[in-house]
């Protein structure tokens, strides 16, 4: 959208969702009337080029144990290291972490 290209996506729901429709032209005039807006956006796209540079370097040079608790660990809670309390629900199916992380399931039978 931002790039002024069509391009082809698609996507899996993990869980019951709606797809909303916005047309370029009004987020472009949202973005131009609105500085937070435009600020946000511009951290949101920010974090997003971060997280991907590091992805690309966790599948370069890490192993995919490393990957896997690389991933949990960040999937932990803050509040639930203060406690003591170190339990993590998956909350999708492993085979989706697993293609994340770029690895196969069969990677560990304990995962």
């Amino acid at each position: 959208m931002l790039a002024e290209k069509n391009h082809l996506t698609s996507a899996y729901a993990l869980q019951d969702s709606l797809v909303l429709h916005v047309p370029t032209a009004a987020i472009l005039a949202e973005l131009n009337n609105d500085p937070k807006l435009t600020a946000r956006m511009i951290i949101l796209l920010a974090k997003q080029n971060v997280r991907f540079m590091n992805d690309i370097e966790s599948y370069a040079l890490q192993s995919a144990t490393q990957r896997i608790i690389g991933y949990f660990t960040n999937e932990i809670p803050d509040e639930a290291i203060k406690a003591d309390e170190l339990e993590l629900e998956l909350h999708v199916h492993k085979g989706v972490i697993a293609s994340m992380l770029n690895i196969t399931q069969s990677i560990s039978p304990g995962f």
